[in-house]
């Protein structure tokens, strides 16, 4: 029960933007059930996703608070942080996060690699997607869907479609 109110407390203060008070309550939570605390941080990383607009400069200060408290930082919240910067087309914070993947022993895998490439594509950053994309194995049918969509959404107005011939194939 008491889990469940300071959860529901926290993400007011996410909403709110109160950071201080988010932090102080992770605080309380870990000095109460760490365990229990990783569920609730996870929780508090898709709000960040969900919110509109994206609040990145929250959910990097809440990601440096968890580091301190000694908590590990999970991929789950990762990925939630990366996708928001998608969301926010923000490949700034996109290179911390995709930083501290390495910094948390967590490796990159096929769908964090998507993330980033659509962080750095949605953001103007084409040459380093392009960079990026070159490591990203494309024997799956969906992941070719993803990169094909990603160019689709993205594209620039005006920019002449490129042809086969110059090697920008999948």
């Amino acid at each position: 029960m008491w889990f469940d109110g300071c959860s529901r407390v926290l993400q007011y203060c996410v909403q709110h933007n109160h950071s201080d008070a988010a932090v102080d309550l992770l605080r309380q939570l870990k000095e109460r059930s760490e365990m229990s605390t990783y569920m609730v941080v996870d929780q508090v990383f898709c709000q960040i996703w969900e919110m509109e607009p994206v609040n990145l400069d929250l959910g990097m200060e809440l990601l440096r608070a968890v580091k301190e408290l000694g908590l590990n930082v999970s991929r789950t919240s990762l990925d939630f942080l990366l996708s928001a910067c998608v969301k926010a087309k923000d490949s700034e914070h996109a290179q911390q996060i995709w930083t501290e993947y390495k910094s948390s022993g967590l490796p990159h895998n096929v769908l964090t690699s998507l993330r980033m490439y659509q962080a750095l594509f949605s953001s103007g950053q084409r040459q380093a997607a392009r960079k990026l994309l070159h490591t990203i194995p494309k024997d799956d049918p969906h992941v070719r869907f993803i990169i094909q969509s990603c160019r689709t959404t993205y594209k620039t107005k005006g920019r002449k479609k490129p042809s086969r011939k110059t090697g920008d194939r999948i």
